[in-house]
Protein backbone atom coordinates (compact mmCIF):
# COMPACT_ATOMS: atom_id res chain seq x y z
CA UNK A 1 0.00 0.00 0.00
CA UNK A 2 0.91 3.90 -0.73
CA UNK A 3 -0.30 6.93 -0.58
CA UNK A 4 1.10 10.13 -2.10
CA UNK A 5 0.72 14.24 -1.83
CA UNK A 6 2.06 16.70 -3.99
CA UNK A 7 2.04 20.72 -4.04
CA UNK A 8 2.11 22.82 -7.40
CA UNK A 9 2.88 26.12 -8.57
CA UNK A 10 0.10 28.75 -10.19
CA UNK A 11 1.63 27.11 -13.52
CA UNK A 12 1.14 23.51 -12.73
CA UNK A 13 4.59 22.85 -11.51
CA UNK A 14 4.99 20.26 -9.20
CA UNK A 15 7.56 21.82 -6.44
CA UNK A 16 7.09 18.97 -3.24
CA UNK A 17 5.83 15.86 -2.85
CA UNK A 18 5.79 12.70 -0.43
CA UNK A 19 5.11 9.29 -0.46
CA UNK A 20 4.41 6.71 2.55
CA UNK A 21 4.36 3.19 1.67
CA UNK A 22 3.97 0.02 3.56
CA UNK A 23 6.45 -2.46 3.57
CA UNK A 24 5.92 -5.82 5.12
CA UNK A 25 8.74 -8.36 5.88
CA UNK A 26 8.48 -11.22 8.31
CA UNK A 27 10.00 -9.42 11.44
CA UNK A 28 8.43 -6.27 10.82
CA UNK A 29 5.38 -3.89 9.47
CA UNK A 30 7.45 -0.25 8.16
CA UNK A 31 6.10 2.64 6.82
CA UNK A 32 8.65 4.54 5.10
CA UNK A 33 8.53 8.21 4.11
CA UNK A 34 9.78 9.99 1.05
CA UNK A 35 9.84 13.73 0.58
CA UNK A 36 11.08 16.50 -0.95
CA UNK A 37 10.60 20.09 -1.81
CA UNK A 38 12.19 21.93 -5.03
CA UNK A 39 15.11 24.34 -3.72
CA UNK A 40 13.43 27.48 -4.76
CA UNK A 41 10.33 26.60 -2.57
CA UNK A 42 11.58 25.76 0.34
CA UNK A 43 11.38 27.55 3.94
CA UNK A 44 7.95 28.26 3.07
CA UNK A 45 6.15 25.56 5.43
CA UNK A 46 6.12 22.64 2.82
CA UNK A 47 8.41 20.40 4.27
CA UNK A 48 7.08 20.91 7.80
CA UNK A 49 3.42 19.84 6.02
CA UNK A 50 4.71 17.25 4.08
CA UNK A 51 6.16 15.76 7.28
CA UNK A 52 3.36 16.00 9.32
CA UNK A 53 1.03 14.45 7.11
CA UNK A 54 3.63 11.67 6.11
CA UNK A 55 3.75 10.90 9.38
CA UNK A 56 -0.04 10.49 9.86
CA UNK A 57 -0.26 8.69 7.39
CA UNK A 58 2.39 6.32 8.30
CA UNK A 59 0.69 5.86 11.33
CA UNK A 60 -2.85 4.85 9.84
CA UNK A 61 -1.09 2.60 7.56
CA UNK A 62 0.73 0.76 10.84
CA UNK A 63 -2.48 0.64 12.70
CA UNK A 64 -4.87 -1.46 9.96
CA UNK A 65 -1.58 -3.85 10.06
CA UNK A 66 -2.04 -7.50 12.19
CA UNK A 67 -0.88 -6.73 15.55
CA UNK A 68 1.62 -9.97 14.91
CA UNK A 69 4.75 -8.13 14.27
CA UNK A 70 6.65 -4.72 15.08
CA UNK A 71 5.72 -1.65 13.35
CA UNK A 72 8.23 1.43 12.91
CA UNK A 73 8.60 3.93 10.42
CA UNK A 74 11.61 5.45 9.18
CA UNK A 75 12.40 9.08 7.13
CA UNK A 76 14.35 10.09 3.89
CA UNK A 77 14.14 13.13 2.55
CA UNK A 78 15.88 16.48 0.68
Amino acid sequence: QRVTIGAFDTTGQLVASAIVRLEQTPEEHRANIAGQVHPDYRRRGMGGFLMKWSESQGRALLAQCPSDRAASGRWRGN
